[in-house]
C-alpha cells in the first residue's frame, strides 16, 4: 500500500472505535518517514497504550477543545473531548497552525 502513495502524507486521521493503536501500528513505517501530523481518538480503556506509542514516537500531543488545542504531556481520555492532534512540529500556532517544519 505505502509503495502507491504518489504524494506525501500531512495529515492523518484515525478514528477506528478502539482500534486506533492498530492502525498506527500498521503505519509506523510511514510515520517514521513522513512524520505527518495526526488527529486521532482517544477513548479512555486505550489512552496508556497510545500514550505509550506516541511517546516512542516523539509526538507531542494537543487535546482539541472547543476554545482551541491544549498541550498536554500525557495522552490521556477526556470526559469532554475525545480528539488529539498529534505533530513532530516545533511549534504551533494559537490558532492551531504548524509555524515550524517538523524536527528530522
Amino acid at each position: 500500500c505505502a509503495s502507491k502513495v504518489k504524494r506525501p502524507v500531512d495529515l492523518l486521521k484515525v478514528d477506528a472505535e478502539g482500534a486506533e493503536l492498530s492502525v498506527l501500528r500498521g503505519s509506523r513505517s510511514l510515520l517514521q518517514q513522513q512524520r505527518p501530523d495526526i488527529i486521532c481518538e482517544v477513548l479512555e480503556p486505550f489512552a496508556d497504550d497510545l500514550d505509550k506509542f506516541f511517546r516512542e514516537c516523539a509526538y507531542r500531543a494537543f487535546l482539541i477543545t472547543d476554545s482551541g488545542l491544549i498541550e498536554r504531556q500525557e495522552i490521556r481520555a477526556d470526559p469532554q473531548f475525545r480528539d488529539y492532534y498529534l505533530t513532530c512540529r516545533t511549534q504551533i500556532g494559537a490558532d492551531g497552525s504548524a509555524i515550524a517544519p517538523r524536527s528530522a
